[in-house]
């Protein structure tokens, strides 16, 4: 896995050739580039679900700065975010009428 394919999967298309050079000093191993990698992944799932618009998605460079926060799925709650239009069944039993 290389660099340029955190960016591929990055949700907003700005910021790449700054974001690059700065992960390129701070991911020295292959494990440390498959842990943006996944960061990356949370991040745009994270963004998706939520709805996020376009303007309030970080750039690249920025993400680059802070993906760390966005390694772990469980912490950023996203088995509990709703899809934005999602709709949401609940069972009523006949006796709760």
């Amino acid at each position: 896995m290389k660099l340029d394919d955190i960016y591929k999967i990055y949700p907003r298309k700005e910021g790449k050739s700054i974001g690059l050079k700065k992960l390129s000093k701070i991911l020295k191993t292959d494990a440390d580039i498959l842990r943006c990698h996944q960061a990356a992944q949370n991040y745009a799932k994270l963004c998706e679900l939520e709805g996020r618009d376009r303007q309030y998605i970080k750039h690249f460079s920025s993400f680059a700065n802070c993906w760390e926060d966005y390694e772990s799925a469980e912490d950023l709650g996203l088995e509990k975010i709703q899809p934005k239009d999602a709709v949401v069944l609940r069972v009523v039993k006949a006796e709760d009428l």
